[in-house]
């Protein structure tokens, strides 16, 4: 019992370590920006690649994770812990993006608060989960292509976890077993 419990606990750590090093990758580009070695259209392009191959290592590592516990036999609270963790970890990272859309460009979005910069961080955290769990208000706005792009990439990321992978657990855990 023990020796699992820190092998989850080490695997726990490796997910959150991993997806710090993405959300770096973010803060990095808002860096980048500051430097201002590139037009704010090439900034964007950046931008939007990056946050594509986060969003396919996203979707590739929920699967995995998916798969993980399904040969190793966790449990399902378990799983729920690490896929809670993950969402936690795909909504800080576009809110970095978010942030780092707004470094590039002010008018990308439409509603969040620029007046101090934690406001900012707010309302990109807020924005983040509504798009998320997509409830949508409509209090903040993507306005410009590159901002309506990141956000359709976090919306895809949040039907391929919640509706394929987590609903889908028992199904996906018991083809795998008979395997």
């Amino acid at each position: 019992m023990i020796s699992k419990l820190n092998i989850a606990d080490i695997k726990l750590r490796n997910l959150v370590v991993q997806h710090i090093i993405i959300i770096g990758l973010g803060v990095l580009l808002i860096y980048i920006e500051e430097l201002e070695l590139a037009s704010m259209f090439w900034e964007k392009v950046g931008l939007i690649i990056v946050s594509l191959g986060k969003s396919v290592y996203f979707i590739e590592h929920s699967f995995r994770k998916v798969e993980e516990a399904s040969l190793n036999n966790i449990s399902y609270n378990h799983f729920l812990l690490i896929i809670l963790v993950n969402i936690l970890l795909i909504v800080v990272s576009f809110s970095a993006d978010y942030m780092c859309m707004l470094s590039i460009d002010e008018t990308s979005f439409r509603g969040i608060n620029n007046s101090s910069l934690l406001d900012a961080i707010f309302d990109a955290f807020y924005f983040s989960i509504v798009s998320f769990t997509t409830v949508a208000y409509g209090d903040i706005v993507p306005v410009s292509k590159a901002a309506k792009l990141l956000t359709l990439l976090e919306v895809i990321i949040a039907y391929l976890t919640t509706i394929i992978i987590i609903s889908n657990f028992v199904q996906i855990k018991d083809s795998l077993g008979k395997k």
